[in-house]
């Protein structure tokens, strides 16, 4: 994500929200092996868009030779702006990832310490290192107050899934948590085969369990205790990976078998479910869990077995509409367009703007395209006889 990209309905959370907020200069990180006199067009816009920021300069990233970037220093000038560091292109610096973001420490630390002692060598020595940490040191002190916590309630023990394949985590929540009185007990759900001793509650939270989904579904004995512990009535919260964790399956292997689905990372955004369940797609997960309320976030509706678009109403005897109350609050998918081509492009001449059909003129009716009565022997529908390709006859707009 970018300078200010954030949350879409506007509220402050982009990173330019954040320097805003606490006054602090702006160091752009300009990728410039595309460009060379633009960058001073591209760093202007950056500098202009929000005169809440103080930008204090640019470190110029993946740059070509010392002649791109001599060319890029000269248009940045020319518009006063401080070049506090250079870094030449180099894939020994490409940095791991994969689907939904970087690959997690967790699963190689050591090949993050060699990156990160390869980044650091090169950022030494073409970065100002002393100019970095001045502009840092500009930044006013603020006063703040502590952080708002909970009162403590009483006591409990939580066990929180972690280890390798659950590395994600919201401390605030672990935070608040434990200022009301919770125990909280991490465990590997690689490693160990059961639960905490006397656990009241199970958090799984983020990860990706489908990168160790042999090791999960090998450990046999601790899916059996959860899954008894889950339908037992024991307090559970999970969420993103933690939910492909408690499924029936993920990618063919026995999961806990606690959330009735089934997951395939082979294959984003689907899932599969039992006929006549009715569950909610979470965008950007491989896996579906049912709705938990109206604003859950959905994409896609299936009931009674029938898949069918969130946004869709569902047709009720009589010919009424309903729409699924989950879905009201979101808007209708982009609609996919097909080639123009043959009997497409007959009917989309015979389409009035706005790509509705026009009203037909009956054949047999009034001069002026009123159709008759119903009951008479020339209806207002086409004939079966007539022939497929005859063209329709619109009404005149200029009656």
């Amino acid at each position: 994500m970018g300078l200010y990209d954030g949350a879409a309905d506007g509220t402050p959370s982009s990173t330019a929200d954040v320097a805003a907020a606490l006054a602090a200069p702006v160091v752009l990180v300009v990728d410039a092996s595309a460009m060379s006199a633009s960058v001073a067009a591209v760093v202007r816009g950056y500098r202009d868009h929000d005169e809440r920021l103080r930008l204090a300069g640019v470190v110029l990233n993946r740059v070509g030779s010392a002649g791109h970037e001599q060319l890029l220093r000269d248009a940045l000038d020319e518009l006063g702006m401080a070049v506090l560091g250079c870094l030449r292109r180099d894939d020994a610096l490409a940095w791991r990832d994969r689907h939904l973001g970087l690959v997690p420490v967790a699963e190689d630390p050591s090949a993050v310490r060699a990156s990160l002692g390869r980044l650091a060598a090169r950022v030494a020595a073409g970065c100002d290192l002393d100019a970095l940490v001045a502009v840092a040191r500009s930044a006013p002190a603020l006063p703040v107050g502590d952080v708002a916590l909970p009162d403590r309630v009483g006591r409990c023990r939580i066990a929180v899934a972690a280890g390798p394949a659950f590395t994600f985590a919201y401390r605030d929540n672990l935070d608040a948590l434990e200022a009301a009185g919770a125990e909280l007990v991490p465990f590997d759900p690689l490693a160990d085969t059961a639960l905490p001793e006397g656990t009241d509650g199970l958090i799984a939270g983020g990860g990706f369990p489908e990168v160790f989904g042999e090791a999960l579904a090998a450990n046999a004995p601790l899916l059996a205790r959860t899954r008894a512990a889950v339908a037992a009535g024991l307090p559970t919260w999970a969420e993103c990976g933690g939910v492909l964790g408690l499924a029936d399956r993920l990618d063919g292997r026995p999961m806990v078998g606690a959330v009735p689905t089934e997951g395939d990372p082979r294959r984003p955004h689907r899932a599969r479910l039992p006929p006549g369940r009715a569950a909610l797609r979470h965008a950007g997960r491989a896996g579906r869990h049912r709705a938990a309320g109206p604003r859950v976030p959905l994409l896609h509706l299936r009931a009674g077995g029938r898949r069918r678009a969130a946004h869709q109403p569902v047709r009720r005897a009589g010919g009424r509409l309903r729409h699924p109350p989950a879905a009201r609050h979101l808007p209708a998918p982009p609609r996919r367009r097909r080639p123009v081509t043959g009997g497409r492009l007959r009917a989309d001449l015979r389409r009035g703007e706005g790509g509705r059909r026009p009203a037909r003129r009956s054949r047999g009716g009034d001069p002026d395209g009123r159709p008759r009565p119903r009951g008479l022997l020339s209806s207002s529908r086409r004939s079966a006889r007539a022939p497929a390709t005859r063209p329709l006859r619109c009404r005149s707009a200029t009656t």
